[in-house]
């Protein structure tokens, strides 16, 4: 019994120091790699598309997010007067195979409730001249998944792996939005950051 552990030991210790000098040597081997930087996936694939979205100013007004994903895509709300009037464009540049972009429009509701979760004792709201009467949100459905965008890279990951290497991948999803509003509908249009 005694020689079975030392047999034990001894093939304990040398795993031990295998995987010590592994992990070394891969060590000294990832530390002499250089940073390449970023570098753009798919914005070969750029398009641009106009998402209209009509509204009645008689209604009141109505809130625009400028933002998307949790991020600032807009410069903010343009005048263009070659927008036609009662209508918000969006101007979006999106990649083709990452996302297909959308508007929706959340309506503000009147009746009870509406504000106040406890509701008001069935009496019915009466919105008053200048309340919004919605937001409009740009949306995006995805397309694809995160082992396409690998699959896509991957040739150019392992040239740089042999080059001793190594960049951070960013795909393009929408690169840039533009909110364009006839000059008399500026007014009734509420810029939500």
């Amino acid at each position: 019994m005694r020689r079975i552990q030392k047999i034990l030991f001894g093939t304990f210790l040398g795993g031990v120091l295998l995987c010590g000098v592994g992990a070394g040597t891969a060590l000294v081997e990832y530390s002499s790699f250089t940073y390449a930087g970023e570098k753009k996936i798919g914005w070969e694939d750029l398009e641009t598309k106009n998402l209209d979205f009509s509204f009645d100013r008689q209604k009141g007004s109505l809130i625009v997010d400028t933002g998307f994903w949790g991020r600032r895509v807009s410069d903010g709300i343009e005048a263009d007067p070659a927008v036609p009037e009662g209508i918000i464009r969006y101007e979006v540049t999106y990649n083709k195979k990452r996302v297909e972009p959308f508007l929706e429009f959340y309506e503000f509701l009147e009746g009870p409730g509406a504000e106040d979760p406890g509701g008001d004792g069935g009496q019915t709201k009466e919105k008053t001249a200048g309340e919004p009467q919605g937001r409009l949100e740009l949306m995006a459905s995805s397309r694809g998944g995160d082992l396409e965008i690998f699959m896509e890279c991957k040739d150019e990951f392992l040239k740089e792996v042999k080059e001793k290497r190594i960049s951070s991948y960013e795909p393009a999803y929408i690169t840039e939005v533009r909110i364009l509003v006839n000059p008399a509908d500026m007014e009734a249009v509420e810029e939500n950051r």
